[in-house]
């Protein structure tokens, strides 16, 4: 092939030599994505367990209002709804952590 100017022929690039051009802009593309959900799924995690240290919070409030009423059934109901609640956030948090180190983990040797 000829150039316009009649000169030396154009040289095109092969599409091995075309595909070993796109592959570091691909690889950008697919570690910007892959940061991107691993940081909106952290971002989700975090909102699940400050959701759960305020249920927490909530539970223990009404425990300390129960105690202060003096009335027992109020104090035993408060005091499962509170034993509840710091089992439920202990799941989340725990969940929230490895799910997070298994990211971490898959971001370190990905």
């Amino acid at each position: 092939m000829v150039d316009s100017a009649g000169g030396v022929p154009e040289e095109r690039p092969s599409a091995a030599a075309e595909a070993e051009q796109r592959a570091p802009a691909e690889e950008i593309a697919v570690s910007s994505t892959e940061r991107l959900v691993a940081h909106t799924r952290g971002k989700t995690l975090l909102a699940g367990q400050d959701a759960a240290a305020q249920r927490l919070s909530a539970a223990q409030a009404a425990l300390w209002t129960a105690e202060q009423t003096g009335d027992h059934n109020s104090i035993d109901t408060a005091r499962a709804q509170v034993a509840a609640a710091q089992t439920d956030f202990t799941r989340v948090t725990d969940e929230a952590i490895k799910e997070m180190l298994g990211i971490s983990q898959t971001e370190t040797t990905g």
